[in-house]
C-alpha cells in the first residue's frame, strides 16, 4: 500500500498536526502541543474523527537548554514503569534510553544507539524501544526517515538538508544544503538556519543574518 502523509504547521513553522493516508480516510493522525519549540504532548488518533485528548500518548520532559531532551513519558492507564530516560551527548544526541523497573527498583539501559557521524543510526541494542528524538535531540519521522529542524527538514542518509537554507548565504555557509558545513561531530543546527557550536545554549530570540528576529536566538549557557 502506497501512503499520503500529510503535515500542518503553525505561523511559526512549528509542526502541529501529521495525518497519513493509505486509502482516503487518513486513518492515523498525529497531533503535536509545545512549549515554545519543544513537543510536550503527544496525541495519537488510529481511525475516523480527529485526535482528542483522550488520545494523549506522550508527555516529553526537557531541560532549559536548546533541544536538552530529559525524558519521555507514555501516557497508558498510570502504570508506574512508563517513564524513559534519554541520556544524552554533548549534542543532545539520545545516546543511550533508560528505564526504572519499579518491582526491583533498579534503572537500567534498555536501549543504546549507534550513529553514524551524519546521525544515521547504524545499531541499536533493542530497536523495539524507540525514541521520537534522536540526533542532536530533534524530532525524527521513522516513516520518512527525515529529521524536522523546524525550519527545514534533514536527511541523515545524504547528510543534506531537502530545501536552501531560509536565510539565504546569511547563514555562513556558501552551499545552501550542507549541514553545519560538514562539521557533525561538534556543530547542530536546531533551527535549520545556522549552524551552532556543540554545547548547552538557551533560546532567547532566533538570529537571520545577525538580525534578532521572531523571539529565538542561541545563548551559551
Amino acid at each position: 500500500m502506497d501512503w499520503v502523509i500529510r503535515q500542518s504547521y503553525d505561523h511559526e513553522n512549528r509542526l502541529v498536526r501529521r495525518r497519513m493516508d493509505g486509502d482516503g480516510d487518513y486513518e492515523q493522525k498525529r497531533v503535536f502541543a509545545y512549549d515554545g519549540n519543544q513537543i510536550v504532548l503527544d496525541f495519537q488518533h488510529t481511525g475516523a474523527g480527529d485526535a482528542a485528548a483522550s488520545d494523549l500518548r506522550w508527555r516529553y520532559l526537557w531541560g532549559p537548554a536548546v533541544d536538552q531532551i530529559l525524558a519521555e513519558e507514555a501516557v497508558d492507564g498510570g502504570t508506574d514503569d512508563l517513564v524513559q530516560w534519554t541520556l544524552t551527548d554533548h549534542l543532545n544526541t539520545v545516546r543511550d534510553i533508560a528505564k526504572y523497573d519499579p518491582q526491583t527498583g533498579v534503572t537500567t539501559v534498555v536501549n543504546h544507539l549507534v550513529y553514524d557521524a551524519f546521525g544515521n543510526v547504524t545499531s541499536e541494542s533493542n530497536p523495539t524501544i524507540d525514541s521520537l528524538f534522536l540526533f542532536t535531540g530533534r524530532p525524527f519521522d521513522s516513516d520518512t526517515q527525515l529529521q524536522n529542524n523546524l525550519n527545514r527538514w534533514y536527511d541523515a542518509r545524504v547528510g543534506r538538508w531537502l530545501s536552501e537554507d531560509p536565510i539565504g548565504f546569511n547563514g555562513g555557509d556558501g552551499n545552501l544544503y550542507r549541514y553545519v558545513g560538514n562539521r557533525t561531530t561538534d556543530r547542530s543546527d536546531p533551527l535549520g538556519f545556522v549552524e551552532c557550536p556543540g554545547g548547552q545554549w538557551l533560546w532567547v530570540g532566533t538570529t537571520r543574518g545577525g538580525q534578532v528576529i521572531l523571539g529565538y536566538y542561541y545563548y551559551k549557557a
